[in-house]
């Protein structure tokens, strides 16, 4: 399990339209554990917790990217 693969598959999700499609068509229902499933079969294997890290770390990566504002993601 891995942040590393965690931030690989939300960067994969942003750059394949494919993936996206599979995003949505969860729906209203989507939960968490779809998107570890999903990950899991493109060979990314991460944990809920990981991947929740990862949504934290990419945000504050977007946040500085565009406004210069650096913070670390609490730990």
């Amino acid at each position: 399990m891995s942040l590393q693969n965690a931030l690989l598959f939300i960067q994969r999700v942003a750059a394949e339209p494919e993936l996206q499609h599979e995003v949505r068509a969860f729906g209203a229902d989507l939960d968490l554990r779809d998107l570890v499933a999903l990950g899991a079969r493109l060979d990314l294997d991460f944990t809920i917790e990981e991947l929740n890290d990862a949504f934290v770390r990419d945000w504050a990566m977007r946040r500085a990217h565009f406004t210069g504002v650096v913070e670390s993601p609490s730990e």
